[in-house]
């Protein structure tokens, strides 16, 4: 078993999808394979292939090394009282104002789930609100309140905490089959592409995994700080701390 699916390395990845198309032809002999075929037998074959795969998680923790204490909490009623303390804080305002906020926002999507890339670079350019203001749902009830005639206090928000990109690696047993589907469907659609092209460097990619449980600390490998983001929400000045 291959340890680790990493995105970065299309070498490992283009090599294992063209094992399985070979297997499946040779054992068929058949000369095309379907498309559909292919992702179904990728699909299967990678919880024994891969034993996790390599995701990112962007975040501005004040304690970076709780994630290795407690690993990559889901968004509970727990965290959000967090929050929602952290919103009175920086802001001031009486908790019932704050309540009406948070009935206003659009937040459900977030409860009782996390978030993992499997390209780093989306995050750190094309998403990098996420590193430079925290939680989506921080933000979202910050916007609520300013709709309700309050000033915007987002910006505060960069006083707390470090822009953090962590490096995990999430377990294939604990992916769901729409999670295994939707890669094994990410790397066929790119691995031929990438074989024709000759590329060095794996493509971007714009793909999330929903994580419905705790991701355990031992699964929180590494982390960087990056220092020159684009702020899409301040007109997309760069930012630097």
């Amino acid at each position: 078993m291959t340890s680790l699916l990493r995105w970065h390395d299309p070498a490992d990845w283009c090599g294992f999808v063209s094992r399985v198309r070979h297997e499946l032809i040779d054992a068929s002999d058949a000369t095309r394979l379907s498309r559909e075929r292919l992702t179904t037998a990728v699909q299967e074959r990678l919880p024994g292939h891969y034993a996790a795969v390599v995701a990112y998680h962007g975040c501005r923790p004040v304690d970076v090394h709780s994630y290795y204490r407690h690993g990559l909490l889901r968004q509970t009623s727990e965290t959000r009282l967090h929050l929602l303390e952290r919103v009175i804080e920086i802001t001031g305002l009486p908790e019932v104002e704050v309540q009406r906020a948070v009935l206003l926002a659009t937040t459900k999507l977030d409860a009782d789930r996390s978030f993992v890339v499997l390209d780093g670079r989306e995050l750190v350019d094309d998403s990098p609100h996420y590193l430079i203001y925290g939680s989506e749902f921080t933000m979202a009830v910050l916007a609520r309140l300013a709709d309700m005639g309050h000033p915007n206090y987002q910006y505060r928000l960069k006083t707390l905490g470090v822009p953090t990109l962590f490096t995990c690696h999430v377990p294939t047993r604990l992916l769901t089959s729409y999670d295994l589907r939707e890669i094994a469907s990410t790397l066929v659609d790119n691995a031929f592409h990438w074989r024709y092209r000759a590329r060095k460097q794996a493509p971007r990619l714009d793909h999330s995994i929903v994580l419905r449980y705790d991701l355990p600390p031992e699964c929180i490998v590494d982390h960087s700080h990056p220092n020159d983001l684009v702020d899409y929400h301040a007109g997309g000045v760069r930012y630097r701390w």
